[in-house]
């Protein structure tokens, strides 16, 4: 009896000895494979965003369970146990974790959720679920590890390291995504004494910048604002203060927005151009240098020394004046030979053949509508011509503001080239007189002079006499002033104290009257006139 018990009591420490050797074993070649083993593949790192502790019981897979690819797990319940309260993704945050068949050595997995639905039929839907959580640093997902487990399976809220890797740890260098804030006191001394303090803001707003450097051209520092008047009288702000200008006193417009009108900086505005309205043009402004205008300029006084070019054509110590255009005038391109009408003080373009238009004034050096205002330059050197013979005088053709080294029909002469494109003005006529036109007398009666501005007339005139002999021919020279009468003369006795023919010549206004006298019975008379 003793000799059977001592066999079995043999026998049961050898099977003990044999399952230690059997674990030894087994853990050896579990620490060697897991040594030795390819860690999982880092698919994605993952952020899991703000997290809420929540502790639970265990809970079950519902139906058939999961396989190891599915993103979503159903439970057969998800609550509290004591007073049957449904959870919600609110009291996780923005992740929650489970642990699959926690201690299962071969099917326990890690997993995260976003999202949970409380079905009606009592089960919840975890959605958003990243399966295969790894259990060691960086803690990524792996599909390596992924399980498929089956209907029943134990699922647990658990603090995976992924929990714990949303919290800051003192000694390890930590950098905070979130917003830390304190809602009392914050733990750190009010004063700021050391140089390793959190000092809050309101310490930081009412601390003064004493001890900081002066702001110089080569280094920041401290700086005083500028007032619009030391900003003008350019104000160095004095030691240790330099003054830096406002935008509050700058605008690209005169008066606004600026609160002050005076010592404003001026800025160009959008289009980086300075508007015109910032220059009080009520000024006067010495100019030392040439202006050139490309387009129309209005000058409402005299032009005085100074060379202005305006258009093409020049004025040097020139009046030009500002009158009113009676007609279309087109100038801009081509200076036009203008007269000034003696009725209404209009302009009008000078024409060799029109006798009205032949009192020459000068030259109309812009385009002008009827109404529309006309400069015209009535001295000095015109620039502006194409084609001039330099030296040659020039007079107005019957074409209408055209010029020609020759008269037209009436000898209109507006001066002399002095280069291929330049006109010296010369109003006065070349030579003596200048020829205007010619006119019949109508016999023994009044006649209108054709020719407005004519100073002079020679008339050669015939009368017929039937008692002497064959009449009377002459010529008489009368002016519209001064010499304004002549007579021509036949002497001649006849019986009966007849003393031959006359005929006299009378110009009055701007009308000549003849008539004949003693024996003469008719005439006949051409006018020529000049000024």
């Amino acid at each position: 009896m003793k000799k059977d018990q001592r066999g079995f009591i043999e026998i049961g420490i050898m099977a003990v000895i044999g399952a230690l050797v059997f674990f030894i074993l087994f853990i050896g070649v579990t620490e060697y494979r897991r040594a030795h083993s390819t860690p999982p593949t880092q698919e994605n790192v993952q952020d899991f965003g703000a997290v809420n502790a929540v502790a639970g019981i265990p809970y079950y897979l519902y139906g058939s369970g999961i396989a190891a690819t599915d993103t979503s797990i159903t439970l057969t319940s998800f609550k509290q146990p004591v007073n049957s309260y449904l959870l919600s993704m609110t009291d996780f945050g923005d992740t929650g974790y489970l642990t699959l068949e926690p201690g299962n050595t071969t099917r326990q997995e890690f997993v995260s959720f976003t999202g949970v639905t409380q079905n009606a039929d009592g089960t919840a839907t975890l959605t958003g679920v990243t399966r295969g959580l790894a259990s060691v640093s960086p803690f990524t997902a792996s599909s390596t590890i992924r399980k498929a487990h089956a209907g029943g399976s134990t699922a647990v809220i658990s603090n995976p390291p992924q929990f714990y890797e949303r919290f800051a740890v003192k000694q390890n260098t930590q950098y905070i995504t979130g917003a830390w804030g304190f809602q009392g006191t914050a733990p750190t001394s009010t004063v700021c004494a050391t140089s390793f303090e959190l000092c809050n803001k309101a310490y930081v707003d009412a601390t003064a910048n004493a001890g900081a450097a002066t702001s110089t051209e080569t280094n920041g520092g401290i700086v005083e604002l500028a007032t619009a008047a030391e900003q003008a009288a350019s104000y160095a702000g004095g030691a240790n203060k330099p003054t830096v200008l406002q935008s509050q006193y700058a605008s690209s417009t005169p008066s606004s927005p600026q609160s002050v009108s005076a010592n404003t900086t001026i800025v160009s505005d959008a289009t980086g151009y300075l508007k015109q309205t910032w220059l009080n043009l009520t000024q006067s402004f010495t100019v030392s240098g040439t202006w050139l205008f490309s387009g129309l300029a209005s000058f409402t006084a005299t032009s005085t020394t100074a060379t202005t070019t305006h258009t093409g054509a020049d004025f040097n110590s020139n009046i030009t004046n500002n009158l009113t255009a009676g007609e279309t005038i087109t100038a801009s391109a081509l200076p036009v030979p203008v007269m000034m009408a003696t009725s209404t003080g209009n302009i009008f373009v000078v024409d060799g053949n029109v006798a009205s238009t032949t009192n020459f004034l000068g030259f109309a050096i812009n385009t002008a509508a009827v109404g529309g205002t006309v400069y015209v330059q009535t001295e000095g050197v015109v620039k502006g011509f194409t084609g001039l013979s330099p030296g040659a005088r020039y007079y107005v053709s019957d074409s209408v503001g055209v010029l020609a080294t020759t008269p037209g029909t009436a000898e209109v002469y507006v001066g002399q080239a002095v280069s291929a494109t330049q006109i010296l003005i010369d109003r006065g006529s070349f030579g003596t007189w200048q020829y205007l036109g010619s006119q019949a007398l109508t016999s023994s009666a009044a006649t209108t002079v054709n020719q407005p501005y004519a100073r002079f007339a020679i008339i050669n005139a015939t009368a017929t006499d039937s008692v002497c002999e064959n009449g009377l021919t002459g010529v008489i020279t009368i002016a519209k002033l001064g010499n304004t009468a002549g007579e021509i003369r036949a002497q001649c006795q006849v019986t009966g104290g007849a003393d031959g023919s006359s005929s006299s010549y009378t110009w009055s206004g701007n009308t000549i009257t003849n008539a004949i006298g003693g024996t003469a019975t008719a005439q006949s008379a051409t006018a020529y006139y000049y000024r």
